[in-house]
């Protein structure tokens, strides 16, 4: 089966590419980055680097 990816936001307005079965830990990152409490406990991956920056093509898109 194809990875599949899903455009999600923080609360900045930033936009990111997530692996679908990632979306989850995306929002706990989100919540980690914006509360110092969440982010001391925070201890999972980090997602900067799915940041859509410019241009962001893709191929085969679809409502699922």
């Amino acid at each position: 089966m194809t990875q599949r990816y899903k455009i999600c936001g923080d609360n900045s307005g930033h936009e990111y590419y997530i692996k679908t079965q990632d979306v989850e830990k995306f929002y706990e990152w989100v919540e980690s980055t914006e509360d110092e409490d969440k982010a001391e406990m925070y201890t999972g991956p980090d997602f900067d680097e799915f940041r859509i920056d410019g241009n962001f093509t893709f191929t085969d898109p679809r409502i699922d």
